[in-house]
């Protein structure tokens, strides 16, 4: 269940900058020298509807095991959004906020991008697409730079986890346990 943020927090998130350059890049081309991937899964569910307006209330990040707090429950350009991983001192929170939204007959999704104090730099994108044969396909896409000195400590194990909540995030739609 999307919480809501407390007004001040999403203020203060709402004016704060992103934290990367090239903002929307994910819908076009990821700036020279970023690292970026592209990561597509077709679904075993086919009611694009009810799937859409899943992945455009954060059923995703919820889906894949995160906890999200928001601006609002339903994407929009805009709306800020601290999702969560992990309790207590091992958790990180990671704040973004939504850059542009997708909704099309046969294809919904979104961007979001960093803000200072997420763990890494730069833009993500979900969007659900219906296939002409009637399946559905959901692509993940992002670019990234460490943002921390945790992540940066981190290197190639914040790369796999970045791989593993991508694996989640692929499966979250359909329901398949994370």
């Amino acid at each position: 269940m999307v919480s809501l943020l407390p007004d001040d927090v999403a203020a203060r998130l709402a004016a704060a900058p992103f934290t990367y350059p090239d903002v929307g890049a994910t819908l076009r081309e990821p700036p020279a020298g970023w690292p970026a991937f592209r990561r597509e899964r077709v679904l075993a569910r086919r009611d694009f509807e009810v799937a859409a307006e899943r992945l455009l209330r954060w059923g995703v990040q919820e889906g894949a095991g995160l906890r999200v707090t928001a601006s609002a429950v339903r994407v929009a350009p805009g709306v800020v959004v601290q999702v969560r991983i992990g309790v207590g001192p091992l958790g990180l929170t990671a704040p973004c906020r939504v850059v542009e939204v997708i909704e099309e007959p046969d294809r919904a999704g979104f961007v979001y991008g960093t803000l200072p104090g997420h763990p890494e730099r730069g833009e993500e994108l979900f969007v659900l697409d219906r296939l002409p044969d009637g399946a559905l396909r959901l692509t993940v896409a992002a670019f990234s730079r460490h943002g921390s000195w945790l992540t940066r400590l981190g290197g190639p194990v914040a790369g796999l986890a970045q791989r593993r909540q991508t694996d989640r995030y692929l499966r979250a739609l359909d329901g398949t346990p994370s």
